[in-house]
């Protein structure tokens, strides 16, 4: 099949377009990058940087590349707000793709209306989102009826992860759950050895939503408490190889704070052999993987952060080994190619 994956969020898209391409499958990407991540594709949206010529670029090159959008067998979008929503050329761009292509489907992630009005979970990063990374309205929250109308018009909206199996599961066309993708085999594996100091990672993004704030205070709080055996860092908006390599020099790695599951994030660090902290709810890891998982679950707070740092602290001598289940529980559960066969199966309406 020729595939067409459009957008990307933290090289999700990157890492399935692999594992179709070793499935032998013609697949591509269009995307902007994700903004500073610099994440790589074949047909260019434009970039997400915010000079005159850059926002220009970013309106006019989807138009300019429309020739490149069309004939594929299956388009799959991110989510339903990839281009600019003024002057309603998101929507017509959108229908004009599920118009000129064969099958098209959405991926259940991010942000959009379904997720923020979700009241199943009790808890979510909809707040710290709102608040503190859109404080002046959501862009992918606030068109409600466009999101509905082109969930409508696709074949079908695929989950990436426990809670939005939850937040979107009244749609007529949603599809069973698939984990995300993660070509392991690109990523180098090191034991993870502490030596004088165990060093923790938060890495910024979208502070509201991945709960920096929480991170932050944690942090500050433990830093003259374990001044002589731990190290704290808080970095980001760098492009994706960048930070890999920054992330590579750690043992432990912050995720989210305020959400039920993992995502990209926790993967990359996973397959490095690090231990991360995140979104390890029991049910979720029930649901996904029928196992638990390695990732040591935080809440968003700061007690929450706090007590689960301290833990790795007290028991340091168990990095080595949690890394390595760490790797091992990416390698099972989250493979690009066989991922990849979940999604073939879903385009080709086996399930």
């Amino acid at each position: 099949m020729k595939i067409l994956l459009v957008g990307e969020y933290s090289g999700l898209h990157l890492n399935l377009r692999d594992g179709l391409r070793e499935l032998g499958h013609e697949a591509y990407i269009a995307s902007t990058g994700d903004t500073w991540k610099n994440i790589a594709n074949d047909i260019s949206l434009g970039d997400q940087k915010k000079d005159l010529l850059s926002k220009f670029s970013r309106n006019m090159r989807p138009f300019m590349n429309l020739g490149k959008l069309t004939g594929y067998d299956v388009v799959q979008f991110i989510n339903p707000l990839i281009f600019n929503p003024r002057f309603n050329i998101n929507t017509k761009l959108i229908e004009f793709l599920i118009r000129n292509n064969n099958k098209t489907f959405f991926l259940a992630a991010g942000c959009d209306y379904l997720f923020h009005k979700s009241k199943t979970l009790n808890y979510s990063p909809c707040k710290g989102c709102k608040t503190l990374d859109y404080p002046n309205g959501c862009p992918f929250t606030s068109g409600e009826e466009m999101a509905a109308s082109l969930f409508a018009k696709a074949d079908g909206v695929i989950p990436i992860g426990y809670d939005y199996s939850l937040s979107h599961s009244r749609l007529a066309n949603i599809k069973p759950y698939v984990p995300l993708p993660l070509n392991a085999n690109k990523v180098v594996y090191r034991q993870n050895k502490s030596l004088d100091r165990v060093r923790f990672f938060h890495g910024l993004n979208r502070p509201g939503f991945k709960g920096t704030q929480y991170v932050k205070e944690s942090f500050d709080l433990l830093t003259n408490k374990y001044a002589k055996g731990s190290e704290f860092l808080i970095d980001g908006y760098m492009p994706l190889q960048k930070y890999l390599e920054v992330m590579q020099s750690m043992n432990v790695v912050v995720d989210q704070t305020s959400a039920y599951c993992s995502g990209m994030n926790a993967l990359f660090a996973m397959a490095m052999g690090k231990v991360v902290l995140g979104g390890s709810e029991k049910e979720a890891n029930e649901f996904q993987y029928g196992e638990e998982s390695p990732v040591i679950n935080i809440r968003p707070s700061v007690t929450s952060v706090s007590e689960a740092i301290e833990y790795c602290l007290d028991n340091k001598e168990n990095l080595s080994e949690w890394g390595a289940r760490s790797r091992a529980f990416v390698q099972k559960h989250h493979d690009h190619i066989a991922v990849a066969a979940k999604y073939v199966q879903i385009y080709k309406g086996v399930v």
